[in-house]
C-alpha cells in the first residue's frame, strides 16, 4: 500500500483546502433557521432547547422522532442549543466545521490510500466546494448528513489502519465508529460494500469481479470480514423501517407503484450526474413526477447506465478506479434512491452528499489519464518533456478554473438560505408544480403579515395536489388572524377531510370554534387532538386556555405542563402557566414562568404586569411596583397596569402617588371599574370619605358592584349619601 507523508505537501495542501471551503460556504453564517424541518429537529424541539442533559441522552436513544431513530444527531442539536441557544449562525457553524473536517479527513484518506496527494486533493476540493452540497451544510435539519459521513471516513480510515495491521482492538475500532456513525444517520448501511470495494482498489487486496484473481485474501474472507459490519447495517436498516412506518414516512405502493419508483430511480441517477456536471436549478425541494416520466427520458437514464457501467467494467485492469468510483456512486445511493419512498420528494441534492465521493474520484483519477492518453499520441521527441510539463500545468489550470466556479457557483446557492423567502422563491423558480415550496413560501410571507400573498401560494398548493391537508389549514390560519374565524372553520374542516387525524388541524379548529362562542365543540376538537397526538403542545396550551377561562384551574395547569414538557416552550404558554398559578395563588410558582416569558420576549406588556401581581401576592411591593411600571412604560394606555400599580402604591401608603395612577386609568377608560373602586380604597385609607362614595358609585355605574365588606367599612365612616 502507498505510503504518504502527512507533513509538508499534506499540510500545505489542508491549509488550501480549508480556505477553498470557507469561502465557499461563508454566506451560511448569515443564515437564519428554515421553516421546514428545522422546527422539528430544533427551534420547537423541547428536548434540544433544553441542551444536554441526562434526560434528553435518554430521549435521544430511545425517540423516533421525525421518523427517524439518530440519537447522535440529536445530541449535536443539543449541544448547539446549549452552547449557541437561539442564535442560528451558531448552529450553522458546527455544521461548516463538520463539512471542512470531512474534506480535510478525505483527503487524507485517499492521499493514504493512494499515495497521490495532487488527485486526492482534486477529489478532495470537488468534495469540499461543490454546489450539490450547500444542502447539506446550509440547512441546520439536515446535520445529520455532515455529522454521519464524519464518522463514514473515520470508520473508513480505522478499517485502512486494520488491514494495514490487523488487531482485534483496530477492529473494535471499526466496529466502535461505524455504530457511532450508524447513530448519527442509517445512510451508512451501504459502508460495509464500499470497504469491499477498497478492497479492491486501492487496497489491492484481491479483485473481488474476476473469477481468475488469486492472492490473499480471498473472496470469501474478504466477505467473511465485514459480516459483523453487515450484521450491524441490517440492525440499522430494520430500526429505520420501523422509525419511517411508526412516523408515517413510508409512501404506499398505492400511491407510489413499484414501476414509477424504478422508473424514478433510474431517471434520478442521471439526473445527479448532470447536476454534478452543470450545477444549475437547485432547489430545496423536487417535487415527485407521481403521475409518471416521459418514458423517451427513463429509457436514455437506463441506457447510459448500462453504458456507464459496461465501460467502467471494461476498465477495471487498466483504470480500476473507474469500477471503484462508479460502484461508489451506484451503492450509496440506493438507501436514498426512492426504491423505498420515504417523504414525498423525487430526489434531493443533500443525497448526493457521500455518493459524488465516487464521482470526484472518477474525475481527479479520469481526467490526467485522459490528457495523458491524448499525449501519448504523438511521437516522443526533445520537446516531449515540454508538453509533458505542459500537459501538467493544464491539468492544475483546468482543476484551479472549475474549482473557482464551483466556489461561485456554492457562494451563490448558499446565499439563498438567508431566509426562508428567497430559498423557496427560487425553488419556484427552477421547479415546476412545486407544492412543497408554495405552501412553506405562504408561511414564511405571512409571518411578514402579507397574508394575501401567503393565501394566494397556499391555494396554488392546493391546485397541484387537492389533497394537501397542511395546505388547507394554513389558509385557516390566515383567515383566523384576520378575525375571519368562522371561513377559518371551513378551511380547517377541509383539511380534516383530507386528514382525519391531522392534529394540527384539530387544534386550530378548537381555537376558531372558541372565537365564536361554540365552546364545548372547541374542547372536544382539543381533545381529538391530543388523542391523536398526545404530545401536541399547542393542543394542550389551547386546551388550557379553555379550562381556565371555564374555572377548571387546576385541570389548566396540567395542561400548561404538558406543553411545556412536550415542547410549547413559548412566551405564551409559559404566561398562561403563572396567571393560573396566580389565580390558584401559588404565587412562588407563578413568578419563575413569567420570568421566563419574559427572557423569551420581553416587550410584553401583560406578562409584566403578571408577575407583578405575583410580586403584591407575596408582598414584594417594591418589585411589584417596577413590573407595574415596565408594563406602563411598554403600553402607556394599558389601564389594568395604572391601576394594580395604584393598589401597590396604596399599600405603601403612597396614597398621593396611587391617585394619580388611578385618575390616569380613569382618564382612558372612564368606565374602567376597578380602578374606581381601588380609588375608593385609596380615598378611604385619606380618610376621604365622601370623595370615595362617589368612586364607588361610579364603579357600580361601570358595572362592579365593589365588596360588601368594603361598603360596610365606608358605611361605619360616613353614611352613604341621600
Amino acid at each position: 500500500m502507498p505510503r504518504f507523508d502527512t507533513t509538508g505537501v499534506g499540510l500545505a495542501a489542508s491549509a488550501v483546502l480549508a480556505v477553498l471551503v470557507l469561502a465557499a460556504f461563508w454566506p451560511v453564517l448569515d443564515a437564519g433557521f428554515l421553516n421546514y424541518d428545522d422546527p422539528l429537529y430544533v427551534t420547537r424541539n423541547f428536548h434540544v432547547r433544553q441542551g444536554l442533559t441526562l434526560e434528553g441522552a435518554r430521549w435521544a436513544l430511545t425517540s423516533f422522532h421525525a421518523a427517524n431513530w439518530h440519537p447522535l444527531t440529536w445530541i449535536s442539536h443539543m449541544l448547539d442549543w446549549q452552547i449557541h441557544g437561539g442564535n442560528p449562525a451558531g448552529h450553522h457553524l458546527t455544521s461548516l466545521v463538520l463539512h471542512l473536517a470531512n474534506t480535510l479527513l478525505l483527503f487524507f484518506l485517499l492521499a493514504r490510500l493512494t499515495g497521490s496527494a495532487g488527485k486526492s486533493f482534486a477529489a478532495a476540493a470537488l468534495f469540499g466546494v461543490h454546489p450539490l452540497h450547500v444542502q447539506s451544510v446550509a440547512w441546520i435539519a439536515e446535520r445529520k448528513d455532515v455529522l454521519s459521513t464524519l464518522f463514514w471516513l473515520l470508520t473508513t480510515w480505522a478499517y485502512v489502519g486494520w488491514v494495514r495491521a490487523p488487531r482485534l482492538s483496530r477492529y473494535a475500532t471499526v466496529l466502535a465508529l461505524f455504530a457511532l456513525g450508524l447513530a448519527a444517520k442509517p445512510m451508512l448501511v451501504t459502508l460495509p460494500l464500499t470497504l469491499l470495494l477498497l478492497d479492491q482498489w486501492p487496497l489491492g487486496r484481491t479483485d473481488a469481479l474476476d473469477p481468475d484473481a488469486t492472492g490473499s485474501p480471498s473472496r470469501g474472507r474478504l466477505v467473511l470480514e465485514k459480516i459483523p459490519l453487515l450484521g450491524m447495517a441490517a440492525g440499522s436498516a430494520i430500526l429505520t423501517v420501523i422509525a419511517q412506518r411508526a412516523g408515517d414516512a413510508v409512501q404506499p405502493m398505492t400511491s407510489y407503484p413499484l414501476l414509477l419508483r424504478v422508473s424514478n430511480a433510474v431517471v434520478s441517477s442521471m439526473s445527479y450526474l448532470v447536476k454534478t456536471l452543470w450545477p444549475r436549478g437547485l432547489a430545496v425541494f423536487y417535487p415527485h413526477p407521481r403521475y409518471g416520466l416521459p418514458v423517451w427520458e427513463v429509457v436514455v437514464s437506463a441506457i447510459l447506465l448500462v453504458v456507464l457501467t459496461t465501460l467502467a467494467i471494461r476498465a477495471r485492469r487498466s483504470r480500476p478506479y473507474l469500477l471503484f468510483g462508479w460502484l461508489w456512486y451506484l451503492v450509496t445511493l440506493l438507501p436514498v434512491i426512492g426504491l423505498v419512498q420515504v417523504g414525498e420528494q423525487a430526489r434531493a441534492d443533500r443525497y448526493t452528499y457521500v455518493p459524488l465521493i465516487g464521482i470526484f474520484v472518477i474525475c481527479a483519477w479520469g481526467i490526467p489519464d485522459a490528457l495523458g492518453a491524448f499525449g501519448a499520441r504523438f511521437p516522443r521527441g526533445p520537446g516531449a518533456w515540454i508538453r509533458d510539463r505542459a500537459g501538467r500545468g493544464g491539468v492544475a489550470a483546468l482543476t484551479a478554473l472549475l474549482l473557482a466556479a464551483f466556489v461561485l457557483d456554492t457562494r451563490g446557492e448558499a446565499r439563498l438560505w438567508h431566509d426562508p423567502i428567497s430559498l423557496f422563491e427560487h425553488a419556484i423558480a427552477v421547479t415546476r408544480d412545486n407544492e412543497i415550496a408554495h405552501n412553506s413560501l405562504g408561511v414564511a410571507v405571512a409571518a411578514k403579515g402579507r397574508r394575501e400573498e401567503a393565501i394566494r401560494h397556499f391555494v396554488e398548493a392546493i391546485r397541484i395536489d387537492p389533497g394537501f391537508a397542511e395546505a388547507y389549514n394554513n389558509i385557516g390560519i390566515v383567515l383566523a388572524e384576520q378575525g375571519k374565524a368562522r371561513e377559518a372553520i371551513e378551511y380547517y374542516r377541509k383539511a380534516l377531510q383530507v386528514a382525519p387525524g391531522y392534529a394540527d388541524a384539530l387544534s386550530d379548529l378548537g381555537v376558531a370554534l372558541w372565537a365564536t362562542g361554540q365552546q364545548d365543540e372547541a374542547i372536544d376538537a382539543y381533545r381529538r387532538a391530543l388523542d391523536r397526538a398526545p404530545d401536541h403542545a399547542d393542543a394542550h396550551n389551547n386546551l388550557g386556555v379553555a379550562l381556565e377561562k371555564k374555572g377548571r384551574l387546576a385541570e389548566a395547569v396540567e395542561h400548561y405542563e404538558a406543553s411545556l414538557r412536550y415542547g410549547g416552550d413559548s412566551a405564551r404558554t409559559h404566561n398562561n402557566l403563572g396567571r393560573a398559578l396566580c389565580d390558584l395563588k401559588r404565587y412562588g410558582e407563578a413568578i419563575p414562568h413569567f420570568e421566563q416569558s419574559l427572557r423569551i420576549d420581553p416587550a410584553v406588556h401583560e406578562v409584566h404586569n403578571n408577575l407583578g401581581i405575583a410580586l403584591m401576592g407575596l408582598g414584594r411591593l417594591d418589585e411589584a411596583i417596577g413590573a407595574y411600571e415596565r408594563a406602563a412604560r411598554l403600553a402607556p394606555n394599558y389601564v389594568e397596569a395604572l391601576s394594580n400599580l395604584g393598589t401597590a402604591l396604596t399599600q405603601q401608603g403612597r396614597i398621593r402617588d396611587a391617585l394619580v395612577r388611578f385618575d390616569d386609568a380613569i382618564r382612558i377608560q372612564p368606565d374602567y371599574g376597578k380602578a374606581h373602586y381601588n380609588r375608593a380604597v385609596a380615598l378611604y385609607l385619606a380618610a376621604r370619605y365622601a370623595e370615595a362614595w362617589e368612586s364607588i358609585d361610579r364603579a357600580r355605574r361601570s358595572n362592579l358592584e365593589p365588596p360588601a365588606q368594603f361598603i360596610r367599612m365606608l358605611t361605619a365612616k360616613m353614611p352613604p349619601p341621600g
